[in-house]
């Protein structure tokens, strides 16, 4: 399958760079598509699509080996998968992704607090309904823009505002009831 994608790009620079990422991630990301699919043929499919989605967007990916682009490539599956739900296939929840990794040369009390907000805020993220959970992601963690998730979701720029609004006001809601409940303790 690597060699048709291969056929289908141009520059040697970009094929060297989806050689790399094909062959790092191709495993985990048929493992994120199965888990939420539970269909292997399905699973399959949906890799395939998140590669297509990949290519079109080839230049987003600067360093393949880093953990934005696996974590990227992870979020394409994931919506590609959940594309598949939609189609009427079984619905299986998936497990989220983790967030990118902390940043180093902070001091001990930094890197605690950063990481207690973190933790926090993945935990929000997680309780998020699947589209909005994947709007959040592609618009903070992948710096993409609305048009670019509207073209990775396939729906219009208008409905991925919508989503981004209701998504922050229920993400925001999540964080206010975690901190009441952590107030209490």
């Amino acid at each position: 399958m690597l060699f048709l994608f291969m056929n289908m790009i141009d520059e040697p620079e970009d094929r060297e760079k989806f050689r790399i990422l094909y062959e790092r991630y191709h495993r985990l990301l048929w493992q994120v598509a199965n888990q939420i699919l539970q269909d292997e043929y399905l699973a399959e499919d949906a890799v395939q699509n998140a590669y297509m989605t990949a290519l079109s967007c080839l230049n987003r990916f600067r360093a393949p080996e880093s953990t934005a682009s696996r974590n990227f490539l992870v979020t394409i599956v994931r919506s590609r998968s959940v594309d598949l739900l939609r189609k009427g296939y079984h619905r299986h929840e998936a497990q989220p992704e983790e967030l990118p990794e902390l940043l180093a040369g902070d001091t001990p009390q930094d890197l605690y607090f950063r990481r207690y907000d973190t933790e926090r805020l993945a935990g929000a993220i997680r309780q998020l309904e699947p589209d909005y959970r994947a709007v959040i992601e592609y618009f903070y963690l992948h710096d993409c823009s609305i048009k670019e998730i509207a073209a990775l979701t396939h729906t219009t720029a208008k409905n991925i505002t919508v989503r981004l609004t209701r998504a922050r006001k229920k993400l925001k809601l999540l964080l206010e009831q975690q901190e009441g409940g952590d107030s209490h303790h």
